[in-house]
């Protein structure tokens, strides 16, 4: 009998560089976009939207905070967060 794996991602992928670092540092509107975009995935567990490797050192400290606030409400939460997102 063969054992079911689940695959768990860490990061948002991309073209190269990994792209949560690069989203870090935009605006709060274009967080809010892509982790309403990856809200599926958060809901079916396994995923992390989270950096690959470091923090960019040009990413603020403003960005990076609100990333984690709104990474963490979209993960605990993935169907109110696109409601309120879409709303």
């Amino acid at each position: 009998m063969s054992e079911i794996v689940n695959i768990a991602l860490v990061g948002i992928a991309d073209y190269g560089y990994n792209y949560v670092n690069r989203l870090l540092d935009e605006s709060a509107g274009k967080i809010d976009e892509e982790l309403a975009n990856v809200a599926p995935l958060l809901k079916e567990g396994g995923y992390i939207p989270w950096c690959d490797h470091h923090v960019p050192p040009d990413v603020s400290l403003a960005n990076y905070q609100y990333y984690v606030k709104r990474m963490k409400e979209a993960s605990l939460n993935p169907d109110e967060f696109i409601k309120n997102f879409r709303s």
